[in-house]
């Protein structure tokens, strides 16, 4: 996987769950994806997937990753791109967590949105 697509698929993250009805609090949420958040910008791939429910879909504007494993390896492969995203401004509703961040690599830096659905402790 190139940068740019690593870019974009971290750069607006929409995961989408199987199960329903967690129990997670709005700061549990934001916990979790400041968890996820920090472990990817570190390169540290088996934290980062810790957060990450075996179902995970990243919907980006070059196309779809589903599941887990296929995450992990498109990252490790590429080596993360030295990508880091810089978020901010967290909001949760019902079992969306939405924020902001300025997303760098290389020499380019930009502002995105992220969103995640969290449930049990993963996105």
């Amino acid at each position: 996987m190139n940068k740019a697509k690593l870019c974009f698929g971290l750069m607006v993250m929409v995961a989408v769950l199987a199960a329903c009805g967690g129990t997670d609090t709005d700061d549990d949420k934001i916990v979790v994806v400041e968890s996820f958040l920090s472990a990817s910008n570190n390169q540290n791939w088996d934290e980062a997937s810790e957060y990450l429910a075996d179902d995970v879909v990243f919907e980006t504007p070059t196309g779809e990753t589903t599941g887990l494993d296929v995450w992990l390896k498109s990252v490790q492969a590429d080596g993360g791109g030295n990508i880091r995203q810089d978020a901010n401004k967290f909001s949760v509703d019902g079992m969306s967590a939405r924020w902001e961040m300025i997303v760098s690599f290389s020499d380019l830096e930009f502002p995105a949105i992220g969103v995640a659905v969290v449930e049990n402790g993963r996105i």
